[in-house]
């Protein structure tokens, strides 16, 4: 069985297919995102603050053109965007 990501190991951001879009704490976010972290727990993870989190999440879903934070996520997988290393997708 291969181990999971945790908040300490966020998903990798594959750095060759970087939406330009979005900033470096957007990513940051986002990978925290697609292991299913909560804002709190991405605003402890990062050292910042909660609302500095829901903006960033707000970004995110605009700028990809997303519904929710799963479809956010989804859009990200689909494009390569967000892989996970132990799992190689």
């Amino acid at each position: 069985m291969t181990e999971r990501s945790t908040p300490e190991r966020p998903l990798e951001i594959d750095t060759s297919r970087i939406d330009e879009r979005l900033t470096p704490r957007e990513l940051d976010v986002l990978s925290r995102m697609a292991v299913g972290l909560s804002n709190r727990t991405i605003a402890s993870d990062l050292g910042i603050e909660y609302t500095t989190v829901r903006g960033h999440v707000q970004s995110i879903l605009e700028k990809l053109g997303a519904r929710s934070r799963f479809d956010a996520v989804a859009r990200a997988y689909r494009s390569g965007l967000v892989r996970d290393p132990d799992n190689g997708k």
